[in-house]
């Protein structure tokens, strides 16, 4: 690993986890996969300098000019938050926010915030927060020059509000219609339903049960 060119995000919110199985995006190759939103006061100075080193490696040489027409994976979320006419949509998770796609052709480490591994893929949903390590490196092919980064390793911080097909509170959803009926209030109301142990008799009555 290149130190030069890893980096680990700040606190950000992770949607579209694909994080215990991959997938395939639009019929391509599948990758474990996720995007990372940052609030635009985030800072994402160890991210840039990372970005910045990944290339120059790749792309020793080249002026500002040449490094002005490469594709980088911070990116402005005006681009996603539109609505289906192309519109801009307030409403999107993506509206005022940084996001960057992060993906691996390996599964990452994930880890809560004592540093145990997480098992349960319902632990890391659309809408917790995280901090991931990454790793960037360029590329160039058939025209396509840029600088990507993949994930190697996920820390989550904290619960959030769940997005982007995150799981529900569904006792907050529902709260209008949850049987709010107690077992005391069934079996009050049921008397049908308070029956004697098996082992009950009245011959028990007489040795104290």
């Amino acid at each position: 690993m290149n130190k030069d060119t890893f980096a680990v995000t700040p606190e950000c919110t992770i949607v579209y986890p694909s994080i215990f199985e991959p997938e395939s995006f639009k019929g391509g190759e599948e990758k474990y996969r996720a995007v990372l939103l940052f609030d635009k006061s985030s800072d994402l100075s160890a991210l840039k300098t990372a970005i910045i080193a990944a290339r120059s490696l790749k792309f020793p040489g080249k002026d500002s000019e040449f490094f002005k027409t490469l594709k980088y994976p911070i990116r402005d979320g005006s681009v996603k938050a539109v609505d289906k006419d192309g519109k801009p949509d307030p409403t999107s998770f993506y509206h005022d926010r940084l996001f960057m796609t992060v993906k691996s052709d390996f599964q990452p480490q994930v880890v809560d915030k004592s540093n145990l591994p997480i098992l349960d893929p319902k632990a890391i949903y659309g809408g917790c927060r995280v901090v991931v390590a990454v790793a960037f490196f360029g590329y160039g092919h058939l025209g396509n020059y840029g600088v990507s980064c993949s994930m190697r390793a996920i820390m989550k911080i904290a619960d959030g509000d769940p997005i982007g097909g995150g799981r529900l509170d569904t006792g907050q959803v529902f709260a209008a219609y949850i049987d709010k009926t107690t077992p005391q209030d069934m079996l009050r109301n049921n008397p049908a339903l308070i029956s004697k142990p098996d082992f009950y008799s009245d011959a028990a009555d007489n040795i104290g049960f």
